[in-house]
């Protein structure tokens, strides 16, 4: 790598209005972990070469990654009016849109990304997470299933899953014992170090009627979410607690509620 760079940055030198040496050289810095100086190559190849759909792909991937999520779409949403048919811009907007808390619109992207790369796990995985969102959890269970069967150890498609398993009740396709299998699954993957699968799992073991196991499971839930910082997450599963002490299953008042991220 210090040997491409220091050729890319030579080549600049002698020619430095190369749109495609600073998209080249922006992305060796960022995966250098330089985000900020391979920003200011990607807008500068941007200045020479405003109809690059891959740069503003690659700037926005470095905006998200600052957490400067409003600029990244601007910047995906470019570059899908330059090329519009691909897969990865309409994945990443998809997540960003997610993000933002524009469900609907983030469900058009990945179904759009789903129709370019049919097998894409973690299309069909955030498809379904968003349409947990939406309170559609059939169709969320089809997309979860694909991607566990193109990728059958990805955590989060694990998680969510075991999510709508758990909390919906049998008659509309629950199934709190594949529930804990998968739940089980998704800790594993995380190391056990996520409040989000372990809180999936207590659910999933109230969900059985193992109510010990889920109250045991949803303090080390809290302990891990108070670790991290999540005083969302603690509350929301202090709440459930409330409910496996006292015997009963969480199921939420309308609809699936989705999970977080794990």
């Amino acid at each position: 790598v210090p040997e491409a760079m220091a050729h890319y940055e030579q080549a600049l030198r002698i020619n430095p209005d190369n749109a495609e040496t600073h998209n080249n050289l922006g992305v060796l810095l960022k995966d250098q972990g330089r985000v900020p100086e391979a920003m200011a190559h990607y807008e500068q190849a941007l200045r020479i070469n405003p109809d690059k759909a891959e740069t503003h792909n690659n700037l926005g991937v470095a905006l998200a990654r600052l957490g400067r999520m409003p600029e990244a779409v601007g910047h995906w949403e470019q570059a899908l009016r330059i090329k519009p048919d691909d897969a990865t811009t309409h994945y990443n907007l998809g997540v960003a849109l997610a993000q933002l808390g524009r469900t609907r619109e983030a469900i058009a992207q990945y179904q759009q990304a789903l129709e370019i790369t049919p097998r894409n796990a973690s299309a069909h995985s955030e498809l379904g997470a968003a349409l947990i969102v939406t309170g559609n959890s059939q169709e969320a269970m089809k997309h979860l299933e694909q991607a566990l069967q193109i990728m059958p150890d990805l955590a989060e498609a694990q998680n969510n899953l075991a999510w709508v398993l758990a909390t919906l009740p049998p008659a509309q396709g629950g199934d709190p014992i594949r529930a804990i299998s998968l739940a089980q699954r998704a800790c594993q993957l995380t190391a056990n170090k996520s409040a989000v699968c372990a809180d999936t799992l207590a659910t999933a073991y109230a969900a059985a009627g193992r109510f010990d196991d889920a109250i045991a499971t949803a303090q080390k839930a809290i302990d891990l979410a108070r670790t991290d910082g999540q005083a969302k997450v603690v509350k929301e599963i202090e709440d459930r607690l409330e409910l496996y002490r006292r015997g009963h299953a969480y199921r939420p008042s309308t609809g699936v509620t989705s999970p977080s991220t794990p």
